[in-house]
């Protein structure tokens, strides 16, 4: 999409578009009233439309809708900075006409959680049952608030297996049949900086990221249907089911990339039928840590404070630190653009995996084992170690007292390695060089986000540090040593922390919404047609339009700044559109979202560093053609259409940016996630 923008006295620049490889020209008027209806902006996705300041559903796409019927009345422009008088209450339980059901799901790189509230009709405290999803299969008859993400396929990929069920078993199954293992897949739906490929194991053939979470999610949805049915009965499961509501947890630090795949795969996994689904949304981890916290009150944090919520999970660590605007009920407002990194649990695990290969490498038994068989038990010993691991991590706490020995099926002794009658030993030392490499980078991401607390005239009253990793009594301690000394008494964990995610991200639909404010991560932008400046712009933007004139190609106009707070329910102010088309031409459009994660943008949307974020398409091939305006840019030169619109983005919700496409007082298209 390219905009040609014109300066005007003492009123807003107007944006102009046309269609294909045509240069778009200004709006010379301040456009129609406007009514938007949503997409969802997403890595690489189509969008339907020019978006307008308001309202937006939550979903990737808008319905699609027809001239007569998508008239959507134009809400309440909500200037930035600003935000309503009475800010989002946490405590107020939404009206409830008939039984509802909320399903939170902390679909995790290592583990996954779910949790679900029963809102009864009732709506009093006494008609809200919480539970958490405790019986998965594979598990006997244990209970465990997370099963692992793991799922195994055979050779003609289907799924034999998922979490703690044995792959080498099963109906039709013998143990030496040849199977594959997916584990840490969620990684993969995220996009660079954050997708390291080298760190992550293959998926199995023939399978892409998204098929294999949909085939996760899909087992995830028949345990906790199963489990339903057993707790709520199942009449009364089947009859809330069809309309409960998702909430699906997603990194603080992810883009618009991997909240669409996840989305892709719920849709896929049977979560929510359909991209204009709306039962499904998604909650930032922290936030549901957040929420968690304040709720069960383990947060002291009074008006005017600011708290600083650590989610140490298996895959990524997301840090925000949030300002206390209110306390009865709780409001907060995000105090600091959030950060995180690759430094989850599931790092630990690979460093203790070199540590295990490199003491192996230097086994050499005695000569009365062949070359075959050493090899064989190199591979046995490895993965009974692995095997081990989660309790050795799980336990450890830096003292050097204590031994970790695992049992291995061969009657050996050798020293060297550390094998001491059919049991190799870890000792201290080797467990804490497989932790610190992580620790040392969330102890480094802690400081970084005291010291921008500090920058802006705050200090932390307190860290929360949750997540299945912030249940480690090793990162506990270790913060505390590391971090300032005014910190040291200021950490708190709770003591479900692996829960808190999960419990916090069902608890957000039952209650209003607690944060009131973000930070924008990222500046957005379209692409447009500006006067082209000589001497300043690139000669190969050069372009000459139907007057004669020059314009540079390549420019872009900031819709959102990074770093800007905007209020959830936020609506950027409308930019006014239009383009010149043939009267021959097929009135199908597409105008191009742009995303850029820098500090200082840059000023083309070629630079590498700018990111193609979404699509927006339209079809106004079965509009009421009296209703285009028709211009003669020269004389004795055929007619065409002029056809105005207007683009807005908005923060509904709080969790995603949302665009619509407004022509004529109506909402048009429809938006579908593409990426390329």
């Amino acid at each position: 999409m390219v905009f040609d923008v014109f300066k005007k006295k003492k009123s807003r620049a107007k944006l102009v578009a046309q269609p294909h490889s045509r240069p778009f020209s200004e709006s010379q008027n301040a456009g129609p009233k406007i009514s938007p209806v949503s997409a969802v902006l997403t890595e690489n996705s189509h969008l339907s439309g020019s978006a307008s300041s308001t309202s937006l559903p939550q979903s990737i796409h808008p319905p699609s809708y027809t001239p007569h019927d998508m008239q959507v009345p134009l809400q309440r422009q909500v200037p930035l900075g600003s935000g309503p008088e009475n800010p989002l209450e946490v405590e107020t339980v939404q009206t409830a006409k008939s039984d509802q059901l909320l399903i939170g799901i902390d679909f995790g790189t290592t583990n996954t959680g779910v949790a679900y509230v029963h809102i009864r009709r009732g709506n009093s405290p006494s008609d809200i049952h919480e539970s958490i999803i405790n019986e998965w299969p594979g598990n006997g008859n244990s209970v465990m608030s997370k099963i692992p993400s793991v799922i195994y396929y055979d050779e003609k990929g289907e799924v034999i297996a998922w979490g703690k069920q044995d792959p080498r078993q099963g109906q039709g199954r013998n143990r030496g049949d040849k199977f594959y293992e997916a584990k840490w897949f969620k990684m993969r739906l995220q996009s660079a900086p954050y997708l390291s490929e080298e760190s992550l194991d293959p998926l199995p053939p023939g399978k892409t990221a998204v098929d294999v979470v949909s085939d996760y999610l899909t087992c995830i949805l028949g345990s906790v249907t199963n489990q339903l049915k057993r707790e709520l009965g199942i009449q009364l499961a089947e009859s809330l089911l069809p309309n409960a509501q998702y909430i699906l947890t997603v990194p603080a630090i992810w883009d618009d990339t991997g909240k669409n795949s996840t989305r892709i795969a719920a849709i896929r996994a049977g979560i929510v039928h359909d991209e204009d689904d709306r039962q499904l949304n998604f909650i930032t981890e922290p936030e549901a840590a957040s929420i968690f916290c304040a709720k069960s009150g383990l947060m002291t944090a009074g008006k005017g404070d600011v708290f600083l919520t650590v989610d140490c999970g298996g895959g990524t660590v997301d840090l925000i630190a949030y300002e206390v605007e209110d306390t009865e009920p709780l409001y907060v407002r995000e105090f600091t653009e959030g950060t995180g990194g690759r430094c989850g649990s599931m790092y630990i695990d690979q460093s203790f995996s070199i540590i295990v290969r490199n003491l192996l490498t230097e086994w050499n038994p005695s000569e009365e084992y062949s070359e075959d068989r050493i090899q064989i038990m190199k591979k046995k010993i490895y993965t009974r170690c692995i095997g081990n691991f989660e309790r050795i991590k799980r336990g450890f706490e830096n003292r050097a007292d204590i031994q970790w020995p695992v049992e291995l099926d061969y009657d050996i002794h050798d020293e060297s390695v550390q094998i001491h009658d059919g049991r190799i030993f870890f000792y201290n030392e080797d467990i804490r060089a497989a932790f610190d490499p992580t620790v040392d980078k969330i102890v480094e991401l802690v400081n970084d986000q005291l010291d921008r607390i500090k920058r802006n005239g705050k200090e932390a009253k307190e860290i929360l540090l949750v997540g299945g990793f912030g249940g480690s009594q090793y990162l506990y301690d270790q913060l505390r040593v590391r971090l300032p000394l005014l910190y040291r008494d200021r950490i708190r964990r709770p003591r479900d922390a692996v829960e808190a995610i999960v419990r916090g991200a069902v608890m957000s639909s039952v209650y209003d919404n607690v944060l009131q404010s973000r930070v924008a991560r990222r500046s957005y932008m379209v692409n447009i047609l500006a006067m082209f400046r000589e001497g300043i712009d690139p000669e190969e933007n050069r372009y000459q339009v139907a007057d004669g004139t020059f314009r540079c190609r390549n420019a872009r106009r900031i819709l959102i700044e990074k770093g800007q707070r905007l209020q959830v329910g936020w609506h950027s102010p409308p930019t006014y559109f239009y383009r010149t088309v043939r009267m021959t031409d097929a009135l199908v459009f597409s105008d191009k979202l742009y995303g850029c994660s820098e500090d200082v943008c840059p000023e083309y949307i070629t630079d590498p560093r700018i990111r193609l974020i979404a699509v927006l398409e339209v079809d106004l091939s079965n509009i009421d053609q009296s209703l285009l305006e028709r211009v003669r840019l020269r004389p004795n030169e055929p007619e065409m259409y002029r056809i105005r619109f207007a683009i807005q983005l908005s923060l509904e919700g709080g969790n995603e940016i949302q665009a619509a496409w407004i022509f004529n007082e109506t909402v048009m298209g429809r938006a579908s996630a593409r990426f390329h």
